[in-house]
């Protein structure tokens, strides 16, 4: 065999490699920092608006605090407000534990319970 055949075979492993490695890497980013977890479905008592409740990415490691958001819909299922906020939680994922739910007539309410925070309300109007 050639040694241009040789060097320019070990080239094409080589990219194979680097792309192979670069999906792998773009897809552990997109896990950890992205990636949206539904928590919880939460419904006004007129069934009118949906407040979804999720956790963006993973919990920063080692002992991190865990992002999430608060979205709010009407009954089109359009975005009516979003809130984004961290929950401290020891590096745990959260759960419908960590939250409380609250509907008023006007407002839903929810409270936020982490392992290492106190309470923390927010109020989304609609």
């Amino acid at each position: 065999m050639k040694p241009r055949k040789i060097i320019k075979g070990i080239f094409v492993m080589l990219g194979m490699v680097a792309v192979f490695m670069g999906i792998l890497v773009a897809g552990f980013i997109y896990v950890t920092e992205y990636k949206i977890h539904v928590i919880s479905d939460s419904f006004s008592a007129d069934r009118t608006y949906r407040l979804e409740i999720d956790q963006v990415g993973d919990p920063a490691w080692p002992y991190g605090s865990t992002d999430c958001r608060l979205v709010l819909y009407s009954k089109e299922d359009e975005k009516i407000r979003e809130k984004d906020f961290s929950v401290a939680n020891d590096g745990k994922n959260v759960s419908e534990n960590n939250f409380s739910i609250r509907w008023e007539e006007e407002q839903v309410i929810v409270t936020v319970y982490g392992e290492e925070q106190g309470y923390m309300e927010y109020t989304l109007q609609y």
